[in-house]
Formats: structure tokens, C-alpha cells, sequence
């Protein structure tokens, strides 16, 4: 059975960024729940039509969650005899880039990770990588979105730091404190080739 998140406003209704794989799971005639991520993630109430009379494993389809509530999502579970296919250490494992990047490291680009920046860890990072690098946080997203920041090579390292504290920084404020979905403050940064 899946799990996935429902649209904000209708409880009843996938959320509308799921629609296209909700619709593919029916049609191969899985069993497919609906929850409210926004009530999980901001209230810890799991708000669902999941069936709880049934035991088995879920397969989780959603919007990230930070470590503790994935655990927490895992234990509401449990306790009801259903079951996430990942264990919250499998999940972090996966979700957090550093966690994974010493088993794919010949397949993924050069990458490096600081928990704060400074003029320091900008010339390590030049040093390593040597090219344009990308800068975001620790968990995966898409290259190209506005979650990460780019840095060209001709950039001066020392300049890294004051640039990333300024309000031109057009990606996320790396250096505030942590989100609203409780990531930690980590940065990763990596080239783009």
C-alpha cells in the first residue's frame, strides 16, 4: 500500500503535485492512502484515510520530512501494525547526502560539506573541486531549482562568505538558522558537472 499527501484544502483529494503517480498506483490497482502533511509536519496528528485495520507495508510517496518526523511518522505506524519499507536510520541514510555519498562517490560529482561557511572552507572547496561550484543544504532537490545557490569560478573565495550573508544572495539564507521544516544547518557543496 502507498501513502501519499493530500491536497491542502480537500482531505479527500491527492495533493495536486501527486496527482500523476496517484493515478498510476489506482490503475495498477494498488491500495492508496492519503494524509495531511501539513497537520503531520506542523502538529504531529496524522489526519488520514488509511484503513488501520489492515497490517502490511506502506511505501511513503510525499513531501520530505526532517529525521524526527519520519520516526515519528514511523512509530504512528507501527503502532497501528503497518509498517514504512525504510526504517528512519534506511531514511536518513538515503535523504541526508553525506549519509549515501561514500557508496555512490565514482558516480556523483565532487562534493564537500561544511557547517558553516568562511573564507577557510571556500578555499578548501576551491582547492578540491577546482570549477563553478553549487551550494545548498544537505538533503537531495533538484539541480536548477531556486534551493541552491551558484557560485562561479572566477569568484574570489574570499568574497564566498559576505556574499552569502548578503540580501543579493538569490538562493536560500544558508547562514539563518534552520528552516521551518527543522533541517539542520549543514551545507554541501559540490560542482555542477
Amino acid at each position: 500500500m502507498f501513502l501519499l499527501p493530500c491536497d491542502p484544502t480537500n482531505k479527500r483529494k491527492v495533493d495536486e503535485d501527486f496527482q500523476k503517480e496517484y493515478d498510476a498506483l489506482i490503475k495498477m490497482d494498488f491500495k492508496v492512502y492519503l494524509f495531511d502533511h501539513d497537520q503531520f509536519v506542523n502538529y504531529k496528528q496524522l489526519i488520514s484515510n488509511i484503513d488501520f485495520s489492515e497490517n502490511g507495508d506502506v511505501i511513503l510517496r510525499s513531501w520530505m520530512l526532517n529525521s524526527e518526523q519520519y520516526r515519528e511518522l514511523y512509530n504512528t505506524l507501527l503502532r497501528n501494525n503497518l509498517k514504512l519499507v525504510n526504517t528512519p536510520e534506511q531514511y536518513l541514510n538515503c535523504h541526508y547526502y553525506p549519509n549515501v555519498y561514500k557508496h555512490i562517490e565514482k558516480f556523483a560529482p565532487k562534493s564537500i560539506w561544511f557547517d558553516k561557511i568562511e573564507q577557510m572552507s571556500a578555499d578548501i572547496c576551491r582547492s578540491y573541486i577546482g570549477t563553478d561550484i553549487i551550494i545548498k543544504d544537505y538533503v537531495k532537490s533538484e539541480k536548477g531549482s531556486n534551493e541552491i545557490f551558484h557560485l562561479e569560478s572566477s569568484l574570489s573565495s574570499c568574497d564566498v562568505p559576505s556574499i552569502l550573508r548578503s540580501k543579493k544572495n538569490p538562493g536560500p539564507k544558508l547562514l539563518d538558522p534552520p528552516d521551518d521544516a527543522g533541517f539542520p544547518l549543514k551545507l554541501l557543496l559540490t560542482n555542477i558537472h
